[in-house]
């Protein structure tokens, strides 16, 4: 989980917990948010991983303000041996992706709750 921009990983029920922010890998290293052929790349808002399970959140500017959507993967090793991303979940990955998902969802409503608070400050 995040706080104050500096990353944070937890332990849950022997999965490690990571998330990161603004496209910081959970490592705490800055991505560059380029492309190898130098063109940027859209890079989410925040990563949150539990074990094989990876949530990213995207930001999205409207009129309104903000708006947030998620996307959910479960990584594993292929025949060959090399890692790929699935959507598919297994009765296992049910409950670790069900983590995931709420370590996202509280990084959404702190979020908006301090981009809500920022904006009252701004208006007094």
């Amino acid at each position: 989980m995040e706080r104050n921009g500096k990353n944070v990983a937890r332990e849950s029920r022997g999965n490690n917990a990571t998330a990161s922010t603004n496209g910081q890998a959970a490592s705490g290293q800055p991505s560059s948010g380029q492309s190898s052929n130098g063109q940027s790349k859209n890079v989410p808002a925040h990563t949150v991983r539990v074990g094989s399970i990876k949530v990213a959140v995207w930001k999205n500017s409207t009129q309104n303000g903000p708006m947030f959507n998620s996307t959910l993967v479960r990584s594993y090793k292929n025949q060959q041996g090399e890692w790929a991303e699935s959507s598919s979940l297994s009765r296992d990955d049910l409950l670790v992706a069900a983590k995931a998902l709420d370590l996202a969802h509280t990084f959404i409503v702190e979020t908006e709750a301090a981009a809500r608070a920022q904006q009252q400050d701004a208006s007094e």
